[in-house]
């Protein structure tokens, strides 16, 4: 989306306390474990490399219908600096 990622993960059948989101040094990673659901013995960890300025103060996370979608805000554009040089 235009100011923020999106990252969408299937995983039906686990509940929201299933999930482990964690950012370490600009990697993001999500996990799960969930030792019994319909669907049998749920357990994975994937993890992404965030972009250089990316908010991750700010990144929330939602659960809805076996689907969990993580937001990441973009980083905040920043107008280039300039510096006038007087002629001596």
């Amino acid at each position: 989306e235009d100011d923020r990622y999106v990252i969408s993960v299937l995983a039906p059948g686990l509940d929201k306390e299933d999930f482990n989101i964690s950012v370490t040094d600009g990697a993001l990673t999500v996990a799960a474990d969930k030792a019994t659901t319909e669907f049998g013995t749920t357990t994975f960890t994937k993890t992404w490399t965030l972009p250089d300025g990316a908010q991750t103060d700010k990144i929330s996370a939602d659960y809805k219908q076996g689907i969990l979608r993580v937001n990441v805000l973009k980083p905040e554009k920043v107008a280039p600096e300039t510096t006038t040089i007087k002629v001596s």
